[in-house]
């Protein structure tokens, strides 16, 4: 005789699943509290230093002038 078709243990995957999830989220929760320093693009930039950008006109030729204050 031919067994049938062995069903799939729907409960023992879904606890599985949870039990995985749960991991990944105390991992993140993990990660995102260690601490890290504060990160810019320019650190050597503060509040009082201004940068300033060159004004173009419509075809890319810097305008005589102006300034960007």
């Amino acid at each position: 005789m031919k067994k049938g078709v062995k069903k799939k243990n729907r409960k023992l995957r879904r606890q599985i699943r949870k039990t995985i999830g749960a991991l990944f989220m105390a991992s993140a929760i993990v990660v995102a509290a260690i601490p890290v320093q504060d990160v810019s693009a320019n650190p050597d930039v503060t509040n009082e230093k201004i940068i300033k950008v060159a004004v173009t006109s419509e075809h890319g030729e810097i305008k005589p002038g102006q300034q960007n204050s």
